[in-house]
């Protein structure tokens, strides 16, 4: 097992063991703290979660054994007011919502398999954000889902996942039910796993961005601010104040010249990943390409070697007329300037031309 390997396999399970080991520490303190103070302290930690069964929808604190149950929760309706009654007298009536998590039952859940190249664990989540398109019969943007590792083939250097996905129209009309009867949906469980809420990778750069950008402005406006404070200041301070406002504004424009650093470093990522989508759109997959290969070559015609080098195809093999089989290559719609790598010689074996043709992938657009 490679240092990579063994790095994103720890990555993977080190917050298990945290977990296993806060429950231990947890339990022994537990253990030494008097039943009446646990009673309270268990009391303060539960949670809310409404439980969505079918059409139905339950009010129930969190519990590691089984969950204990309110009541009913009637979604549909409008009422503020609905879990303050539910709770009351164990809990006082406020007039915030409630903090909740939602668990939803697993068959509104889409369970789609996928495979990677065994390398994608370096960038696991943005390789699956990359691909998701591919594996999924919903648009990334319509959808909220997340991954699972289900197994590693180290002999075929392949990653098999799980994709849960759930529309994204669901789970929000769901969010906006449970803000009208009094709740502020903090996380969302399918299947006993949490279900992250955040956008695509680009739209959180994008945001990441858009804040940027504000911080550096605001930081600017401070710097200005802070240099008419320059110039007023002499008449109702000393010295050494004046020295200390300085010194502030060099820290501001300092602050607002990293973050426009870090704005154009974020502008130039997320146009570098637009740029990638963009030409794995314009290329056409290999299996089309060499669907395509097989069409136009004639049947006495076989290859030894095909190799995909970016946007250049080598081909080798042998054919009765290697001239006919490069003009065939060169009229092909998806490839273009087909020529020779090497001299045809002939194989008196065979009885055939040996052949060895270097082609370059027609991108679409691209005129013939």
């Amino acid at each position: 097992m490679s240092m990579a390997e063994v790095f994103d396999r720890w990555r993977a399970e080190a917050p298990l063991v945290a977990d296993a080991l806060w429950a231990w520490w947890a339990a022994e303190i537990a253990a030494l703290t008097p039943a009446p103070v646990r009673s309270v302290v268990g009391t303060w930690r539960k949670g809310l979660v409404v439980v969505i069964d079918g059409s139905t929808a339950r009010l129930a604190y969190e519990a590691h054994a089984r969950d204990e149950v309110i009541g009913p929760l009637d979604l549909a309706g409008a009422d503020p007011a609905q879990v303050a009654r539910l709770l009351s007298p164990n809990a006082r009536r406020r007039a915030g919502p409630y903090a909740a998590r939602l668990r939803l039952d697993p068959a509104v859940a889409l369970q789609v398999p996928m495979t990677l190249p065994l390398a994608a664990l370096a960038n696991l989540g943005q390789v699956v954000e990359f691909e998701f398109d591919r594996f999924s019969p919903f648009s990334r943007d319509r959808v909220y889902f997340r991954h699972r590792i289900a197994s590693r083939d180290v002999e075929n250097a392949q990653l098999h996942l799980e994709l849960t996905i759930v529309p994204r129209d669901l789970i929000d009309d769901l969010r906006r039910q449970a803000r009208q009867n009094g709740l502020h949906i903090v996380g969302i469980d399918v299947a006993d796993a949490p279900l992250p809420l955040g956008g695509n990778a680009r739209a959180e750069a994008s945001q990441r961005a858009h804040l940027l950008k504000l911080t550096s402005r605001a930081l600017s406006v401070l710097a200005v601010a802070m240099a008419v404070a320059v110039v007023v200041i002499p008449y109702v301070r000393d010295d050494t104040e004046i020295a200390q406002l300085t010194a502030d504004i060099a820290a501001a424009k300092t602050g607002a010249g990293a973050s426009l650093k870090l704005q154009d470093a974020i502008d130039s990522e997320i146009h570098d990943q637009s740029f990638v989508i963009d030409r794995k759109k314009a290329t056409p997959p290999v299996t089309e390409l060499i669907a395509s290969l097989t069409r136009i070559l004639p049947d006495d015609t076989w290859l030894t070697e095909l190799q995909i080098n970016g946007d250049t195809v080598l081909l080798g093999g042998y054919a009765a007329s290697a001239t006919a089989v490069l003009a065939m290559i060169d009229r092909s719609p998806l490839l273009t300037d087909a020529s020779f790598r090497s001299s045809v010689t002939q194989d008196a074996q065979l009885g055939r031309e040996r052949f060895d043709i270097a082609a370059q992938i027609r991108r679409q657009g691209q005129p013939k």
